[in-house]
């Protein structure tokens, strides 16, 4: 008798997850919804714009080259794209970067920047571009850690993505992304996961990002992200012994380049 309930149960849990499948999957975004859907997570995934909210940021970073592994943090505080301190250590390296009112400050004890940190950086503001640049082949619902989502397939010739969303909100869930080449037996490099994703006024961003390209790994766990109730105009002062160089967040070009007459060989413009 025990058995059969048992059974019943699992039945009836069957048939209430199909006909749940079957109800989201008469409400999917068409293509074109799932493209405004991307861009918008898009945006949202913007920490650096300009219409981000005050933030602070704090990570362990974890970091593979060739096998051999180093730990570290990584420290964001954000004021403004014109207003930021930034400050990053691994092992017996430590850079510390401050930029304020057209001046951008840097201290570090390494001759120049390191490469665990510039991965870190790169690949922290590359987060947006993880919902564009693909066609969508294909939107459906699945589970995700045990809750419904709303997922959209995407593609190009050399990677396949997956973006998961809330189906109600449509904010972002996960992400998964393979990198291919388009020849070899096995043709897959490099692979994303970004997952946890939570969100901070207007913006919503993953906590935990996996990222793999051939003998380089970098897993990124972010331990603090809040809106901070003051910053106090000292944390924006550069030190004393610190490299200081004119800047500005977003520079453009203007006129044209001119190449010295019998320049050999046909070169793009800079940039």
């Amino acid at each position: 008798m025990k058995r059969r309930v048992v059974s019943n149960i699992a039945a009836c849990a069957s048939l209430v997850w199909a006909f749940s499948v079957w109800l989201n999957a008469q409400t999917l975004p068409t293509k074109k919804d799932a493209e405004a859907i991307l861009q918008n997570a898009s945006e949202w995934a913007d920490l650096w714009a300009s219409d981000s909210a005050p933030f602070h940021l704090l990570a362990s970073v974890h970091y593979e080259l060739g096998g051999q592994p180093s730990d570290g943090t990584y420290d964001l505080l954000w004021q403004s794209p014109d207003q930021y301190r930034e400050y990053f250590e691994m092992r017996t390296a430590k850079e510390l970067e401050i930029a304020s009112g057209g001046r951008l400050s840097i201290l570090r004890n390494t001759p120049t920047l390191t490469v665990p940190l510039w991965s870190t950086r790169r690949n922290l503001r590359f987060i947006k571009n993880y919902f564009l640049r693909q066609k969508v082949k294909k939107v459906h619902a699945v589970q995700v850690n045990g809750l419904e989502a709303t997922c959209i397939d995407s593609e190009s010739r050399f990677a396949e993505r997956q973006n998961c969303f809330d189906p109600t909100t449509n904010q972002a869930i996960s992400v998964s992304f393979v990198e291919k080449v388009p020849y070899g037996r096995n043709s897959a490099w490099g692979k994303t996961e970004l997952t946890s994703f939570t969100s901070l006024g207007k913006k919503r961003y993953p906590l935990r990002i996996m990222i793999r390209e051939l003998d380089e790994k970098l897993d990124v766990t972010i331990t603090t992200f809040e809106q901070p109730e003051a910053i106090s105009e000292d944390l924006f002062v550069s030190p004393a012994d610190a490299q200081t160089f004119d800047w500005c967040p977003n520079p453009t070009t203007s006129g044209h380049i001119e190449f010295p007459s019998g320049a050999v060989g046909q070169m793009d413009a800079p940039g």
